[in-house]
């Protein structure tokens, strides 16, 4: 076998290996959310968006300790070349990031790992939105420390019945 040829294999592996581990995340939090909301209802709900939106925040100011961001721009070419963005990008696959202006920046996945796996589970579609905000309430957040003026606009979500997500980026 040609080094190339064990390189793309290696590659592929890796992917598969991300995947399965997307999934087993999302399984683990729609269970435990299902769980929590059957024992607790609204409230335990509440209190665990409010943990991922602290998490947010906090793995944000981590980061700016660390690293100064110019421009929106320069930061979603940032995000989307670090480990968490490659990761996210084979967990839940996107077009290029579509960058309509110094201020607005376009998201559009066009599948989700996470919502698939919830599918399998049978939860309903009004959970499989809360869950969907239980991780992006985290991105948010991480978003809104860096800047603070941010609006983010959920134009289309899977979860919601369409065949994308769209999200919106604005400042």
């Amino acid at each position: 076998m040609k080094a190339q040829e064990i390189q793309i294999k290696n590659d592929e592996e890796c992917r598969e290996l991300i995947r399965f581990i997307g999934s087993y995340d999302a399984a683990i939090l729609g269970m435990t959310t299902k769980a929590i909301m059957d024992k607790y209802g609204e409230e335990g709900y509440n209190t665990m968006k409010e943990a991922m939106f602290r998490k947010g925040e906090f793995d944000a100011r981590e980061l700016k300790e660390h690293v100064k961001f110019k421009s929106f721009r320069e930061f979603g070419m940032f995000f989307g070349t670090s480990l968490n963005g490659m990761v996210n990008s084979i967990i839940s696959p996107k077009r290029k990031m579509e960058v309509v202006s110094e201020n607005e920046v376009v998201l559009t996945h066009t599948a989700c790992i996470r919502c698939s796996e919830w599918e399998k589970l049978g939860l309903s579609d009004e959970m499989k939105l809360k869950l969907c905000d239980l991780y992006f309430g985290s991105f948010e957040a991480y978003m809104r420390e860096i800047f603070p003026e941010m609006k983010v606009v959920k134009e289309k979500l899977i979860p919601r019945g369409d065949d994308v997500c769209r999200i919106v980026f604005r400042k």
